[in-house]
């Protein structure tokens, strides 16, 4: 059985790690074997501060690929639900180089998009939360509202850039729960 790996992609306060892991629980409940993985972001800042740079950025990126692969090769594992998809920390990536022209930063950036080009296949499904709502403030966050909404630009930017399929995601929470749900099980729930 090959693990399915699902990415949650949104900007800051869409609810992608309410959708995941509200997700991951009712593929549980129902008999399936789900894993959750947390964005390592948040880990990051709550440790390190919030990254400066796109350095940070990248070592931020590839602890979110290895959490995701780990996750993936335990045994019995059906579903993976990410809720910070490579994708998402690409579109933070570009949020932090916007004012970068060095040439070391375009190399990164180069390196980075060619990365998630190569692991973006990973994905059996990814679903996109549209911004619609004021940034709340977790404590953690640096960006307003004003920069969620250019990251959720960013996010299309990069869906479109690696030209991935993806399902749009609106509703409160049990909406969004049930329609992730049916489009991973092809199945309804009450």
């Amino acid at each position: 059985m090959r693990t399915k790996l699902v990415g949650i992609c949104g900007s800051l306060s869409t609810g992608k790690s309410t959708l995941a892991r509200n997700l991951t629980s009712k593929l549980n409940i129902e008999g399936r074997v789900a894993e959750y993985v947390p964005e390592a972001a948040t880990d990051y800042i709550i440790e390190c501060g919030a990254p400066e740079d796109i350095f940070e950025q990248y070592a931020i990126m590839l602890e979110q690929m290895r959490r995701e692969q780990d996750r993936c090769n335990l045994e019995g594992v059906e579903w993976v639900i990410s809720d910070c998809p490579i994708i998402l920390t690409q579109a933070y990536v570009l949020e932090l180089a916007k004012d970068m022209t060095d040439v070391k930063t375009r190399r990164v950036l180069v390196d980075i998009y060619r990365l998630v080009g190569e692991y973006v296949s990973k994905y059996t499904m990814l679903f996109y939360i549209p911004k619609t709502r004021p940034v709340v403030d977790n404590g953690i966050r640096q960006f307003n509202d004003n920069d969620a909404t250019r990251i959720d630009g960013y996010i299309k930017l990069a869906l479109d850039l690696h030209k991935l399929q993806y399902q749009a995601i609106e509703g409160d929470i049990q909406q969004r729960v049930a329609a992730a749900y049916h489009r991973l099980t092809n199945r309804y729930f009450d």
